[in-house]
């Protein structure tokens, strides 16, 4: 069985009471993607920016994803930052 996931593939800011960290791989996609490659041969299909680290990508491919479907664009990527607050159930995006 084959898995085509399509969405969004991100930059993510977090910070949270304890730790901050920038520059994650975020969006919808990767996740689903990464998720749905444990269980079957996984194409992820999305569009990044210039500025997407190619550390991420290798993270897709290490996992075995089939990186084809993503569209490097001449822009930034999609960029998400959020802030959790002390009981992590309330945030600021």
């Amino acid at each position: 069985m084959k898995v085509v996931v399509a969405g969004t593939v991100a930059i993510d800011d977090i910070k949270t009471p304890k730790e901050e960290r920038k520059g994650l791989m975020g969006g919808s996609a990767s996740y689903a993607a990464m998720a749905s490659s444990f269980f079957a041969s996984t194409e992820i299909v999305g569009i990044i920016g210039k500025d997407f680290p190619k550390e991420h990508i290798d993270t897709l491919t290490n996992r075995g994803i089939c990186i084809e479907g993503i569209e490097k664009s001449e822009g930034d990527s999609f960029y998400w930052s959020g802030e959790y607050h002390e009981n992590m159930d309330n945030r600021t995006t």
